[in-house]
């Protein structure tokens, strides 16, 4: 009981941390995995399920890597104008190959689209340095037409840029009696994001979901993903995600040259099929 109480506690403060203005930060989902272990995924769940070896992912600092007869990895960051001015030629002498980049958050309490304020010049940053990107969003929408809206909304922010990887929904609770999504349905949540990830992929561009093991085992209805791309995240030593998954956010402290001093970085490891 004791453990459980700390562990709410904790879990609230993360939020309010990050919660006290308008702009709620992503995409790092407030709650750490609340629940540690691994789950049967039942029988009628076409969503493919985690085969990774747990003991092949290697952290070294702030880096990981994953290599075994299927799959290889690359190192990549996320970023949003919380992260101030990236050097992004200091970020690729690391070995980042990647990095997925805000385009921008509806507000939760007044539901405004907002861009971020450092989209073009992270955008410019990561691809003159020959980093690879892909965009999210921070969604608070409330219906699946404020989710395609969401989507319109980044559709329209990345014209003119080459993107090679998918582009992301990050729907997160927001613990404020202000927020918009404080009464909103479960069932809601999975709607939402089948209607952006629709919307996106008829753009024709690849959509994925940002959600950590509470959104996967509690909110999200997992069955009805299984053509878009899931992006793990969750901060134990080894991810604890019962279903596959492409990306894997596994810390959002990261000290890494290319940041302003004090600055911390989503760090993510992708995972990609070994060619046969």
């Amino acid at each position: 009981m004791i453990v459980a109480a700390i562990l709410i506690i904790s879990v609230i403060a993360s939020i309010l941390s990050r919660c006290s203005n308008e702009e709620s930060e992503g995409p790092e989902i407030s709650a750490e995995d609340s629940v540690i272990g691994w789950e049967t995924i039942p029988e009628e769940y076409i969503v493919p399920a985690n085969k990774y070896d747990s003991a092949k992912f290697i952290q070294n600092g702030n880096f990981m890597t994953y290599e075994d007869e299927n799959y290889t990895s690359e190192q990549g960051i996320d970023v949003s104008d919380h992260n101030e001015t990236v050097d992004w030629k200091a970020v690729k002498d690391q070995g980042i190959t990647f990095a997925y980049i805000r385009a921008g958050y509806r507000g939760y309490t007044e539901g405004g689209l907002i861009p971020d304020q450092l989209f073009d010049q992270n955008m410019r940053g990561a691809l003159d340095n020959g980093i690879k990107v892909g965009v999210y969003f921070f969604s608070q929408a409330i219906n699946e037409e404020e989710a395609r809206e969401e989507a319109r909304f980044v559709l329209d922010k990345i014209k003119g840029y080459h993107l090679t990887l998918p582009i992301f929904y990050d729907p997160e609770f927001i613990t404020s009696d202000n927020a918009r999504t404080k009464d909103l349905d479960y069932a809601q949540f999975t709607a939402n994001t089948i209607a952006f990830c629709d919307t996106i992929r008829d753009a024709g561009y690849a959509p994925g979901i940002y959600c950590n093991k509470e959104w996967q085992d509690k909110v999200l209805d997992m069955s009805q993903f299984e053509d878009i791309t899931t992006w793990f995240a969750g901060y134990s030593e080894k991810p604890q995600s019962q279903y596959h998954f492409e990306y894997w956010q596994y810390t959002h402290t990261a000290k890494i040259d290319g940041f302003p001093d004090g600055v911390t970085v989503d760090m993510n490891i992708q995972l990609i099929p070994k060619e046969r």
